[in-house]
């Protein structure tokens, strides 16, 4: 099979109809990805102190617009340009000719933000901008010759697509037979054709036709040979087939291939976008595209309504997750939230089958009866619980003709009304949605955090550098109007980025309504000096490394800001890092834990989980992340964004892969997530309430387990004194049975002043 390179797109089409506007900004904006400038970073630049240091000239563009609006002006990040030249089009449009740039735009990783001004809502949804190496090429009369002129086709003229089964139950193997028809003019001898598959399938294969993965040219019109498969853009998208046409096709030919996968996506979605616009675009599984022939290899898909749809859909339930609150206060309310999934976690309505009584079991017990009138939505179910004396609950569900429990919630916590003990609640923070590199409505993540999930507080963390001003502004608003004081809390934040790895991804929040996006794809914030510069030293804000892509343990110690870092997610859909977060510490970092998720698919810790295949299958659109979405117990006394950017700063969080466990943990006095000196050698305190049998609670000092602790039950409370007088630091570590695990907030002791005491090592089980 002969290679023939894959070439990136040098032309950028760009519909106006998808800018963003919003009352009062006077400007439209989007952004826009030109992949040369990434493609040429390499040559244009070079790492010193890791910083990209700019050697030469940027490469050569030509922009222009096509619009009705009478003097447009375009800005691309912090640089303005206007027409230099103006030409009358088609259906009273205008040709405006921004000229030959050389400027340093969209550096270095060709996302920038573009504003107008001078053009109206309705002026913009018959506005196009095109961005093009191609300087020579003078553009005239409409948008479609404009392509030819381009490109050498038109996107009408690529054709269509239909695909066969459109419609997927998750994670099921399934054979796709994808039906391609060029338009009215077919497409000329030695054209090629593109087909994208996800890299969380199997990759295609040509090799062999019982395996899976097998990619073929089922029937075909004139000889299609299939030439290359190879890798498209970052490591985590796409797998692209590529086939020649040395004969072309007539119009209205057709190809019929066939694509075999035994695994794909386990999280509900609709596929439908046929342009990959952006890197992280996602388009459907053989997303179709055609290069007619010439040197410019340009790739063009097929227009937005001739392109196939796919929809991954749940599968009937099978589980029903039941869900309590943490720890609460006597008299306060108390409700249980039941939901209905299928086996991958992905919401289903229940039909037949689901005849069951709950029980409440603990320091009381009842019958709370079965779900006759409980149900609030086609897949939710609550019920309210009064009366509690303090002590430890769980409610299980148990088929009525069999007696059969099928499902068991989290432990609850009900203290004495005069009790000090701050409450816990539970949320995650860190989920992406459409608006940056995931799927998924930005409001729905909320939704779905609050009614689905059933969570204490929630936010979004999309990325500053993919969304635009405008965007941003209206995300603020959304996210501000979810937020209930003691019902739901939302925290306003996104993650930041830069381009060299050495110095990672921080995800940022505050307690205010506002807050400014601080871009790594702009080169005034490009590095964490300039984030801290930006944020300042502000109380209101907190912010923590994201795990997997916090740069190196020298770099993150280089560039750490113990002012605003105060939290590392020590377990997300990437895995566990326990060991990065022992080497942290250890270099004296003051950082406490959550658990987060990084969920592309806009759900905020109820994401997608194979529980068998934990660690194993993709979890999400990338094939590396392995891992269902974890969570975050923030313990503090009233449910409000100050209060919880306090926890978070304050390091009064502990983080779990999942289960809602109940934990306490001091070590002589001092708190979790608190540094002090002791008198005496240290004592270490701990309890714990957990969601199924533990196996073992590790208690690690200075980056080692000095104490392990035996389970075999599911609430364990003990006491444990060292012999070493420090200082050090100390966290305990829960692992149940089934694998899941919780990480207390860290304990430091400064010092310790040594005399003797009695032996009281102890624990207490039930």
């Amino acid at each position: 099979m002969k290679t023939i390179p894959l070439l990136e797109p040098t032309t950028l089409i760009l519909p106006l109809k998808d800018a963003w506007n919003y009352p009062g900004s006077g400007y439209l904006d989007i952004l826009f990805y030109y992949p040369q400038i990434e493609n040429l970073q390499n040559v244009y630049m070079k790492k010193r102190n890791w910083k990209m240091i700019p050697e030469e000239s940027p490469p050569e563009v030509r922009i222009w617009l096509l619009s009705p609006a009478e003097n447009p002006s375009l800005t691309i990040d912090s640089q303005k340009f206007n027409s230099v030249h103006s030409e009358p089009a088609e259906n009273k449009t205008t040709w405006f000719d921004f000229g030959i740039i050389n400027k340093r735009f969209g550096w270095p990783r060709g996302f920038g933000q573009m504003r107008f001004r001078g053009i109206t809502r309705e002026e913009s949804l018959v506005s196009i901008l095109i961005i093009t190496d191609q300087i020579n090429s003078v553009l005239s009369k409409s948008i479609e010759n404009a392509e030819m002129i381009l490109q050498g086709i038109t996107r009408k003229n690529v054709g269509k697509t239909f695909i066969n089964p459109s419609t997927v139950p998750v994670g099921s193997p399934v054979l796709f037979t994808l039906v391609y028809e060029t338009g009215h003019i077919g497409i000329p001898p030695g054209s090629r054709i593109l087909l994208s598959i996800p890299k969380a399938f199997a990759r295609p294969q040509i090799l062999n036709k019982n395996a899976d993965g097998w990619i073929s040219v089922a029937w075909a019109e004139r000889p299609c040979i299939i030439q290359n498969i190879e890798d498209a853009g970052p490591p985590y998208v796409n797998v692209c087939t590529i086939c020649s046409l040395p004969e072309g096709l007539p119009p209205a030919g057709r190809i019929v291939f066939n694509y075999r996968t035994n695994f794909t996506y386990i999280f509900e979605s609709t596929f439908e976008e046929t342009e990959h616009r952006y890197w992280y675009s996602k388009t459907p599984p053989m997303n179709l595209s055609v290069a007619a022939v010439d040197n410019r290899e340009i790739f063009v898909p097929v227009s937005h309504n001739n392109g196939h749809i796919i929809r991954f859909v749940p599968r009937e339930p099978e589980r029903l997750l039941l869900f309590l609150p943490g720890r609460r206060k006597y008299g306060k309310r108390i409700e249980l939230s039941s939901i209905f999934t299928d086996r991958f976690r992905n919401i289903s309505q229940p039909k037949a089958g689901w005849d069951i009584t709950l029980k409440l079991e603990g320091s009381q017990s009842r019958n709370l009866g079965t779900l006759e009138n409980r149900f609030v939505s086609p897949y939710k179910f609550t019920i309210q619980i009064k009366g509690l004396e303090p002590g430890i609950y769980r409610v299980s569900a148990i088929k009525t003709d069999t007696g059969q429990t099928i499902s068991v919630s989290n432990p609850m916590e009900i203290l004495p009304s005069r009790s000090r003990k701050p409450n816990i609640y539970w949320g995650e923070i860190h989920s992406h949605t459409q608006m940056s590199d995931g799927t998924g409505k930005f409001d729905e993540l909320f939704k779905h955090a609050r009614d689905a999930a059933c969570l204490d507080f929630a936010a979004a963390a999309d990325h500053a550098e993919f969304f635009t001003d405008n965007q941003w502004r209206w995300m603020q608003d959304i996210i501000n109007a979810f937020n209930e004081d003691e019902r739901f809390c939302t925290l306003v934040g996104y993650e930041w980025g830069e381009l060299t790895g050495q110095q990672g991804h921080r995800n940022i929040y505050t307690s205010g309504k506002k807050l400014k996006p601080v871009r790594g794809d702009y080169e005034p914030t490009m590095y964490l000096d300039g984030l801290w510069k930006s944020l300042s030293k502000r109380k209101d804000i907190v912010c923590g490394p994201h795990a997997n892509h916090c740069g190196t343990v020298e770099n993150f110690l280089k560039y750490h800001n113990p002012y605003i870092e105060r939290f590392f997610e020590i377990y997300s859909m990437w895995g566990t890092f326990d060991e990065l977060a022992n080497k942290l510490l250890n270099t004296g970092s003051i950082l406490g834990f959550t658990g987060g998720g990084d969920c592309h698919e806009g759900k905020c810790f109820l994401s997608a989980e194979d529980q068998d295949k934990q660690g194993i299958i993709p979890h999400g659109f990338s094939a590396h992340i392995r891992f269902k979405c974890g969570i975050t117990a923030a313990i503090m006394n009233k449910l409000n964004r100050n209060n919880l950017i306090e926890a978070l700063r304050s390091r009064h969080t502990y983080a779990t892969t999942g289960p809602r466990i109940i934990l306490d943990f001091s070590v002589s006095g001092i708190k979790m997530g608190s540094k002090k000196s002791i008198k005496g050698l240290p004592v270490v305190h701990g309890e714990v309430h957990a969601c199924g049998e533990i196996k073992c609670i590790d208690i690690i000092r200075d980056g080692k387990i000095i104490h392990s602790i035996p389970g075999k039950t599911t609430d364990i409370k003990f006491t444990w004194k060292d012999k070493h007088p420090g200082p050090c630091w100390y966290y305990f570590r829960v692992i149940q049975k089934d694998g899941e695990r919780a990480w207390s907030s860290p304990v430091w002791v400064l010092k310790s002043t040594l005399h003797r005491t009695r032996n009281c090592n102890k624990i207490i089980g039930r």
